[in-house]
């Protein structure tokens, strides 16, 4: 709904999900997108993805606004310091809380 949306503003938009990840081209296909789009809609472990596929992206996105979907899933109850630690996040913070 929000990509129908914004595509009808005429805003650029990518869409990061496991479904566009998975499709031909996958995180190659998302990293251009995402350079070329004003907005980003993801699910945060998939743009995690593509951000350790590229990682020139990370902290150099441009995109005028990031609306992350199922953000409320990477709430833990305690913060992460194991092995779901990714290479973004610092040991201590919840996921959601590193990528925002």
């Amino acid at each position: 709904q929000h990509e129908t949306l914004l595509n009808a503003l005429g805003a650029a938009t990518a869409v990061v999900t496991s479904a566009t990840l998975g499709a031909p081209g996958g995180a190659e296909a998302l990293a251009d997108a995402i350079e070329a789009s004003a907005v980003v809609l993801a699910t945060p472990a998939e743009l995690c993805q593509v951000l350790e596929h590229r990682p020139s992206l990370y902290g150099a996105l441009r995109c005028e606004a990031l609306v992350c979907d199922e953000l409320d899933l990477l709430m833990p109850s305690r913060k992460s310091n194991g092995a779901k630690v990714t290479r973004w996040q610092d040991r201590g913070d919840h996921p959601a809380e590193d990528l925002a």
